[in-house]
């Protein structure tokens, strides 16, 4: 009876180093909540100052963009002063000019990523009683009405020679590429018939 006595009591008795390991793991789990309670703080402050940063910045920009759209009136109507016939560039749009033997002119942007360039093309139209030689130039000017671009039509064969006579009754289009100087963020342009400005 006490060996048996003796064995129940073998069989019960904690490990020694149970007791320290269970308190080790306590207070690391311990410790580990501390700082995810903490992060969670902190991240939830820095989620409200991004907010906060947020919101006064859409502020400002909602402030900002009546000035901003008076400045462009405001400079728009600087470069008119200056320059009165400057027309204002608008892409993909066909505008009629109706000048002597040119109907139309249409800008687009041809090719893809840093190769893009502006390219445009103009319908001629001669209702004259006589062939014309054409001779049509076109000047792009920046937003502070700065010629920074150029076109002279030309023959698309033949980039050296002027286009072939246009016949009386004859309606064709000519597409040209136009050259930049030193920026090609152009605003205005302006078109030059046989050597004249025309304005519509």
């Amino acid at each position: 009876m006490s060996s048996r006595h003796h064995s129940r009591r073998s069989r019960s008795k904690t490990p020694r180093w149970l007791v320290p390991l269970l308190t080790v793991l306590l207070f690391i789990m311990v410790v580990v909540l501390f700082v995810m309670v903490i992060n969670l703080k902190v991240c939830g402050r820095e989620v409200l100052d991004m907010r906060k940063a947020q919101h006064a910045s859409d502020q400002e920009l909602a402030q900002l963009g009546p000035r901003v759209a008076q400045l462009e009136r405001e400079n728009a109507q600087l470069v008119k002063g200056k320059l009165p016939g400057l027309i204002p560039l608008l892409i993909d749009e066909v505008l009629p000019v109706q000048k002597k033997y040119v109907r139309d002119i249409v800008f687009t942007q041809a090719g893809k990523g840093d190769n893009k360039r502006l390219e445009y093309r103009v319908i001629l139209d001669n209702q004259s009683s006589d062939a014309v030689q054409p001779k049509v130039e076109v000047l792009m000017f920046d937003q502070n009405g700065v010629q920074i671009g150029y076109s002279r039509l030309t023959s698309e064969k033949n980039p050296t020679k002027p286009p072939r006579v246009l016949d009386v009754g004859e309606t064709r289009s000519h597409a040209a590429r136009l050259t930049f100087t030193w920026s090609d963020n152009p605003a205005y342009f302006l078109v030059s018939i046989d050597g004249n400005f025309e304005w519509f």
